[in-house]
């Protein structure tokens, strides 16, 4: 099963819901402080809050709030205190499979509202029973009437369809929530616990599927020993880099090669791990036409620095060649000069055009880095229906819009913004009206 898409309302300035779809290559563009980060930052927020037990549906430790509290998060638009959610996947995995998910956290009325953890206040899932096609639902609400104090307990309603038997009642067994995934706190009828079971099996891998990389990346270290193994995965500020292509150079993988093939075809500079020191080690860049040389990355410029994390992730993703991971990334051309962003489009074009590909969900502010995606369409390099952009607007009251963008086989959009990526032939035409009057004309 692959993350399909996600939906979101009342969340920072989205008070409407607003969905996005997760294609292998899902773009986000608008102007500053339009939400486009608020919205890319929701799914590793959501991945954090799978599974834990610190008895809040949110895990508002997680570094994609940036120490928000619940409140911060609901839309200051509304007077409402809760936060709408659905997520959706495609495709089928075991016995059963989950479709949709929907749920509501919200922060209990009271003078102790702001103390109290919020809590999920109604929730919904639908799932689909192997080759049979019937299907099934399971709807709760949360009552705190019957379930305080005791946070995240709830009795539900269910409804169910299995077999063509209908059914509805309102199960007695309160169920625990561990995060936002909820599970068995006593016994259950089985067709409730078949639900809550296929339910709880889906979102678990959304803690490791889910690989976020933030806008401010740290450059690697120096030189770092090696203890043997590397993380799972990146760190959103790009911790780890340097461990995952020493392990990956001492098994013999493919992530090393992968990466310093961008670094050989657009800088002419050959990526390598090198050892220092007994156990420690380095990355260096060094000119394909001078082979003794060696420069540590973090003294080959801001640019080689900032981007080694992002190529880390998506060779990472395209060797794991599963739909189910989802690559979330802030800004990858940061400090790169422009000309290169076309090369950086090109290489999650090769990851997303890969068998299986992963879905990625991208926010970018390059002009160039569009353009790449549409040349390689054109090119036949790039199929279209990979690729969704959305423009993310906020109007004059604070609200901010999606405005979903596709292209067809000549990468001519469906919809464009106006006067968007206008700002160079603006400048361009002041210049020269400016020239003009100083020459008297």
């Amino acid at each position: 099963m692959a993350l399909s898409s996600f939906t979101v309302a009342n969340y920072r300035s989205f008070l409407h819901p607003t969905t996005i779809e997760l294609k292998p290559l899902t773009l986000l563009f608008g102007y500053n402080n339009s939400g486009k980060s608020a919205l890319l930052r929701l799914l590793p927020l959501l991945a954090d809050s799978v599974g834990e037990p610190r008895g809040a549906p949110l895990n508002l430790d997680s570094a994609a709030v940036r120490g928000a509290a619940f409140r911060d998060l609901c839309c200051q638009l509304s007077a409402r205190r809760q936060i709408d959610f659905t997520l959706s996947w495609d495709g089928e995995s075991g016995f059963s499979s989950v479709r949709n998910y929907q749920f509501s956290v919200l922060e209990l009325p009271g003078p102790q509202a702001e103390v109290l953890p919020p809590v999920v206040n109604e929730f919904s899932a639908e799932y689909f029973l192997g080759q049979q096609g019937n299907a099934a639902s399971l709807r709760g609400t949360w009552m705190p009437e019957r379930a305080f104090p005791p946070p995240n307990r709830a009795l539900y309603e269910t409804w169910s369809k299995i077999q063509g038997h209908e059914e509805t009642h309102l199960d007695s067994s309160p169920i625990a929530f561990r995060g936002i995934k909820p599970g068995s706190g006593e016994p259950l009828d089985p067709s409730l616990w078949m639900t809550v079971n296929a339910l709880g099996m889906q979102l678990e891998p959304l803690r490791d599927e889910v690989q976020w990389l933030g806008s401010v990346r740290r450059v690697p270290h120096r030189s770092r020993e090696f203890r043997g193994s590397a993380p799972p995965k990146l760190l959103e500020d790009g911790t780890g880099a340097l461990e995952i292509l020493v392990q990956d150079k001492l098994q013999g993988g493919p992530l090393l090669a992968t990466v310093s093939a961008w670094f050989e075809k657009n800088t002419r500079q050959r990526l390598d791990v090198t050892e220092v020191a007994p156990r420690y080690y380095a990355l260096t860049l060094g000119p394909l036409a001078s082979p003794g040389i060696r420069v540590n990355v973090i003294d080959t410029g801001e640019g080689m620095a900032q981007v080694l994390p992002v190529l880390v992730l998506g060779a990472q993703a395209r060797a794991q060649g599963t739909p189910s991971t989802v690559i979330v990334l802030e800004q990858p051309e940061l400090h790169l000069h422009p000309r290169m962003h076309e090369p950086l489009a090109d290489f999650f074009c090769e990851v997303a055009m890969q068998p299986n590909p992963p879905r990625a969900l991208i926010e970018t502010h390059s002009e160039n880095f569009l353009q790449g995606l549409q040349l390689a369409i054109v090119e036949g390099r790039l199929d279209p229906a990979h690729v969704a952009v959305y423009w993310v607007q906020q109007l004059d009251d604070g609200c901010s819009t999606v405005k979903l963008i596709t292209f067809n086989d000549m990468a001519l959009p469906s919809y464009w913004p106006p006067d968007v990526f206008s700002e160079d032939t603006e400048l361009s035409r002041r210049i020269l009206k400016k020239r003009r009057q100083k020459e008297g004309r």
